[in-house]
Order: structure tokens, then C-alpha cells, then sequence
């Protein structure tokens, strides 16, 4: 199946709550150049959470509509208008005696990692002082239910269909922190998650349809997820798969996954 690469803008935090800054460091991400160096492999750029292979997703077109891109120079500019100024190209920027420092979290895993090394000087060029803090999984997970962090790299597996990846990244009850969910983004919104949960259960397909497009309208109008690339991966077998154990087993199978480095016997059945 397909997953997305994304950066969310953790609404816990209170700068992340202003939607010139998530405008601004999606305009300042270049996710050709971010692509090109976290991850080899079958990829594609990625404009909304949901890939367009599956059932419910907006046509790829219909995404790059909606989605922010980048263009530095018009970052600059919303900073400037929200107060956020320096005096110099590529200086950290500064708002009533407060600097535009951001916390970016990556788990030290290959492309998570690389993606926010690449990511990080994209930011610093407009004006964002960057800390990029790398961390092996037990830690990082530690840090995301504490709420430490201001962006990350994200990754939303593709499912069955549209409405299980918009829930997982939106509902309250999957909340990171301080619940360990995979709504990374922490949202919180009663409104929403109704239309979510309705989404889900409605027994009229035309509505859950509507219900769906409304629900990638309302994400892409709030930018709480800047979407950035996405991958294939796919698993298959002829007659009997052996060597499980030794993938999911492994300490660090989600290297071996992202990177095929792992080799299946495949044995007559």
C-alpha cells in the first residue's frame, strides 16, 4: 500500500497555533528536494494525507489545488505581516522580544530522519531558528506523549479507505499526547470528530462521501498537515512466505521495511 510523509503542527503548542507559521513553513518546504534525498524507492509528491489510489481520495489534481507550495519568498512575506522580522536574509526572526524558534522531532530511523535534516535549513532560510532533535523509538515516543515537540516527520499508512486515514489524523481519540494516537497534530475538535465518526457509520454513501471531501476541505483550509511525499510498498509471495519472524522480530524492522533490506525464503508449498 501507499503511505504519506507529512508535518504536522502539533496545536499543543502555542505558536503552532498560528496559522501564519504553518503557512509560512509549508511555503519555505521544497518537497521535490526533500523527496529526491530522504528515500529511494518508488515515491510520489504527496498534497493531501490520503493518496489518490484510495477510495474516497480527492483526484491528485483536486489536491495540488488546495495544498500550499513552496515559494520562500512568500513565506518572508506572511511572517513579516504577522510581526515576525529581522533585519537580514536567513536571521532568525523575532516578535516582541521573542525569537521564531521551532522544535522539529524525528525518529532515528532513515528517511524520518533524513527528511527532517534536509527540512531544517529549508526553515532557517526564512527566518525559523531550528533545533532538529533525533531520538531512537523509545524516546521519541516518550517525547511526542509529553508534547515535545512543535513539528515532526509524520507518516499516515494507507488503509482500506479515505475516512480511516482522516480519523486516525484528526480524531480526538487518537490524540499523541498524551494518549500515544496518531493524530499528530493534536487536534481537538467536537465538531469534527462527529463528522469523522459519521463518516464512518452513515449507511447513505452519498453522505459519507460529502462528509469525507468536507473533512479534506476543512484539513487543507487549517493546515494542521503539510503533506510532503509518499511510497509504494508492497509484500508478495508464491506458494508460502517464511522469514516473518525474523522481519517483525528485529529491533529495527522499520528500517529494514522503509529500505527492503530484509530477503524472504520462499519455499515450495
Amino acid at each position: 500500500g501507499r503511505s504519506v510523509i507529512s508535518i504536522p503542527f502539533n496545536q499543543e503548542r502555542e505558536m503552532m497555533q498560528e496559522m501564519p507559521i504553518r503557512q509560512a513553513i509549508s511555503h519555505a518546504l521544497n518537497r521535490e528536494n526533500i523527496l529526491s534525498t530522504a528515500i529511494g524507492g518508488e515515491r510520489f509528491l504527496a498534497y493531501d494525507l490520503v493518496p489518490e489510489n484510495v477510495p474516497g481520495a480527492m483526484s491528485n489534481e483536486q489536491a495540488q489545488e488546495m495544498a500550499l507550495h513552496n515559494d520562500p519568498d512568500r513565506a518572508r512575506q506572511i511572517l513579516e505581516e504577522a510581526g515576525w522580522t529581522n533585519s537580514g536574509e536567513g536571521e532568525v526572526r523575532t516578535r516582541d522580544g521573542e525569537e521564531l524558534s521551532v522544535l522539529f522531532r524525528a525518529v532515528d530511523i532513515g528517511h524520518y530522519r533524513e527528511t527532517a535534516v534536509v527540512a531544517g535549513p529549508m526553515l532557517e532560510n526564512v527566518g525559523f531558528d531550528v533545533t532538529i532533535e533525533v531520538n531512537e523509538i523509545g524516546t521519541y515516543w516518550d517525547e511526542l506523549e509529553q508534547g515535545n515537540y512543535d513539528i515532526k516527520v509524520a507518516e499516515h499508512w494507507a488503509v482500506a479507505n479515505a475516512i480511516d486515514i482522516l480519523r486516525n489524523a484528526l480524531h480526538t481519540d487518537q490524540l499523541t499526547t498524551p494518549d500515544g494516537g496518531v493524530n499528530y497534530a493534536n487536534v481537538q475538535s467536537g465538531e469534527l470528530d462527529q463528522m469523522l465518526d459519521a463518516a464512518r457509520t452513515s449507511a447513505d454513501e452519498e453522505q459519507r462521501q460529502q462528509l469525507i471531501r468536507d473533512i479534506q476541505e476543512r484539513l487543507h483550509e487549517n493546515r494542521w498537515y503539510h503533506p510532503l511525499y509518499g511510497f509504494t510498498r508492497a509484500l508478495g509471495y508464491e506458494n508460502e512466505l517464511t522469514g516473518t519472524e525474523e522481519f517483525f522480530g528485529h529491533e529495527q524492522w522499520g528500517n529494514q521495511y522503509y529500505y527492503d533490506k530484509l530477503v524472504f525464503d520462499l519455499g515450495e508449498s
